[in-house]
């Protein structure tokens, strides 16, 4: 740790969960980016046209897997396949012929001399002739014996044992008939016995898979693979050839693909990466140091980057995608300001121009992409009306680079006419993106950008308006706490748009009651409060805060806004009211009674407009108001709720609570100032003419 402050002052904030996440920044850019290289042929791939040259750089013989490939097939295809006995065959054939036999010798032991209604039928069941039926029941015992000897002894050797095929059908009843004449049956029981080899009969073979395929393995294993050798300077792809799978063979072969050589590139990649997030780290550590600690703003920054990244990786080649590169900066710009937009382009230029392995017109495009909205908007906050001139000003500078680069070329000028309206879509196409995600983060994620503080800002707002027609004093005091906070926050280093919005904000839940505030009533009002019990009185005060967080809610405010609405009391007691009650009844009433649900201001916004709400209340409500008097009075306040543990929970330091007293009481001595008396006018006498 003491190396490494020395190498870098403060440098153990290197391990801090802020330098953490851009750790995970950088693995995520680092997957992204390296599946380029990781996925197998996402660089070169098959069917793709080659955008360079490539020669060998050295000989190198390599295993021509084409021929290779080719050859094995062949071989192959001349394997035949091994045959197996069908054993479900063989047990129907058995199951038949047993049927068969059984039947005849009990139409034989049944009757001396068959009916021929009872031979048509065994024959129609059977599938066999008539006369072959009936010589089977009227030939003597001997005979009939044989003949159904024969034929058991005839399949059990060339049928239930070996696989009979349909085409050796022919060739197996030749045998079986060879076998049958040398039996020496009669003439009759011979042709008996050939009609029943015919009956039963049949192919019972199957593909021996396992067989099979240990067959062809033994042969492939023996085969010696095709081998070709590379020569040094070989042109091995020409720009613009398709690329083939003998190419990437080749090129693999030469580890100009394949593993090893992704994975050298993987490395190269991360250590780039590793190297350029650092420096982006240290960056905006320097410049934007309250972006480091905001992981909502982080995690939006890493989506509009992945987003277009992501869109790149499924064309796997520079494409109109790269166009719309212009639309980060602008959407950064936007969320997180003009130094978080700048590092950002920092950083992508050189991944996406090794990425995406540019040339130099596509180099400069994408330059011009995401360094102009930089450069155009500057330091300003950017607005949504920025967008389109932006996107104007983009698409001129793409669209007179496309005609450059392809009058360069020499294309014709259709061509470049082609070109210009390429490059200009392009700016065009990367303000609407950018319009369209700074929308969607807004609405979708809740972010508070400077976009969205500004419009809430606006007069012309909704509860804006009915605060000024409705609650006058509250709109009033609203303003001057705006006032209040934001000075304070940009003292600190806070949020100071945020502050102001928030303060804005802050009392919309006396728009329900607003007669029941003093700063709405007038003279000629009477005090409402006068009628209530403190307790009642109480419930009303306190319950503008439930109720301006449900408002904030239904107008979609914020959620850092409905936070300062929320906490803006903190869990503060109403002293009026608890004195009132303790003047009513006694000494025996809960402070818990009469104060504010809370919860503790969290934030340094939510902080500053806690302080600044009640510091602006106690005074205007002073009387004789002195630069002496408004200092003890802000102090004693802001002492009051230290004490009371109301800051427990902001991240407010000691240093920052008294520098935000001392703006206090600047701004205040500056409002409540000295004036020089007016005289009344004089009436002047009118004389008329004597």
């Amino acid at each position: 740790m003491s190396a490494l402050r020395r190498i870098w002052p403060g440098g153990s904030t290197f391990l801090s969960p802020r330098f953490s996440s851009f750790l995970a920044y950088g693995s995520l850019l680092f997957a992204l980016l390296g599946s380029t290289l990781l996925v197998p042929g996402n660089e070169i791939r098959e069917g793709q046209l080659a955008t360079r040259d490539i020669v060998a750089p050295e000989n190198v013989e390599i295993v021509d897997v084409l021929a290779t490939e080719k050859r094995r097939g062949e071989i192959l295809a001349g394997i035949p396949p091994v045959y197996r006995v069908d054993e479900g065959v063989v047990r129907q054939v058995k199951e038949e012929m047993d049927g068969f036999f059984v039947g005849l010798e009990g139409i034989r032991a049944a009757a001396l001399s068959p009916l021929p209604e009872v031979v048509e039928n065994f024959s129609r069941k059977w599938d066999v002739t008539e006369n072959t039926v009936r010589w089977l029941l009227e030939a003597p015992k001997e005979a009939y014996e044989a003949v159904r000897g024969l034929l058991y002894d005839l399949f059990a050797t060339r049928f239930f044992t070996q696989p009979v095929r349909r085409e050796e059908l022919a060739r197996v009843f030749l045998e079986m008939n060879t076998e049958i004449e040398k039996a020496g049956l009669p003439g009759e029981a011979m042709w008996v016995a050939g009609v029943l080899v015919t009956r039963f009969l049949r192919p019972n073979a199957v593909v021996d898979e396992v067989k099979t395929q240990e067959k062809r393995a033994q042969i492939l294993a023996s085969l010696e693979p095709v081998r070709r050798v590379i020569r040094r300077g070989e042109v091995l792809l020409r720009r613009g050839d398709i690329v083939t799978r003998e190419h990437l063979q080749a090129l693999e072969a030469l580890g100009m693909v394949g593993e090893s050589r992704r994975f050298l590139k993987a490395l190269s990649l991360g250590i780039f990466i590793a190297g350029v997030v650092v420096l982006e780290y240290l960056y905006l550590r320097r410049f934007a140091p309250l972006f480091l600690g905001d992981n909502t703003l982080l995690f939006m920054r890493l989506m509009t980057v992945c987003g277009i990244l992501v869109l790149h990786l499924l064309t796997l080649r520079v494409s109109p995608v790269f166009l719309v590169a212009g639309a980060i900066p602008l959407v950064l710009l936007t969320l997180a300001g003009w130094e978080v937009a700048l590092g950002e382009s920092l950083l992508l230029f050189p991944l996406l121009f090794w990425a995406w392995r540019m040339d130099l017109p596509g180099g400069l495009l994408l330059f011009v992409h995401l360094f102009s909205p930089v450069f155009l908007l500057g330091k300003k906050r950017a607005e949504r009306k920025h967008f389109t001139r932006v996107g104007e000003m983009l698409a001129l500078f793409c669209g007179v680079l496309g005609i450059l680069f392809a009058l360069q070329e020499g294309l014709s000028l259709w061509k470049a006419l082609a070109f210009f309206v390429y490059g200009g879509s392009g700016g065009i196409l990367a303000s609407v993106v950018a319009l369209g995600s700074v929308s969607l983060f807004e609405h979708t994620f809740h972010l508070t950008t400077e976009v969205r503080l500004m419009e809430l800002l606006n007069p012309n707002h909704p509860l804006l308006k009915r605060l000024m027609l409705e609650a006058p004093g509250t709109y009033s005091h609203s303003l001057i706490v705006a006032n209040l906070a934001e000075v304070a926050a940009e003292e600190i280093g806070a949020n100071a748009l945020l502050a102001r919005a928030g303060a804005y904000y802050h009392d919309i839940g006396k728009l329900k009651r607003p007669q029941f505030f003093i700063e709405n009533q007038t003279n000629l009002n009477r005090n409402v409060h006068e009628r209530l019990s403190p307790y009642l009185s109480v419930r009303v005060i306190i319950g503008h805060v439930r109720d301006g967080l449900e408002i904030a809610r239904k107008f979609r405010l914020p959620r850092e806004v409905q936070g300062i609405i929320q906490s803006h009391h903190g869990r503060s007691v109403v002293r009026y009211f608890y004195e009132k009650a303790l003047r009513m009844g006694g000494g025996n009433i809960s402070r818990d009674v009469f104060r504010y649900p809370g919860p503790l201001p969290r934030t340094p916004e939510e902080a500053i407009v806690f302080l600044a709400d009640s510091v602006e209340a106690a005074v205007r409500s002073m009387k004789d108001p002195t630069p002496r008097r408004i200092e003890m009075t802000v102090r004693n306040i802001i002492r009051a709720y230290l004490e009371d543990g109301q800051l427990d929970e902001s991240s407010l330091t000691l240093r920052d609570i008294n520098r935000i007293a001392r703006r206090f009481v600047l701004f205040l001595n500056g409002m409540i100032h000295a004036r020089v008396p007016y005289p009344e006018p004089v009436e002047e006498s009118v004389h008329g003419k004597s």
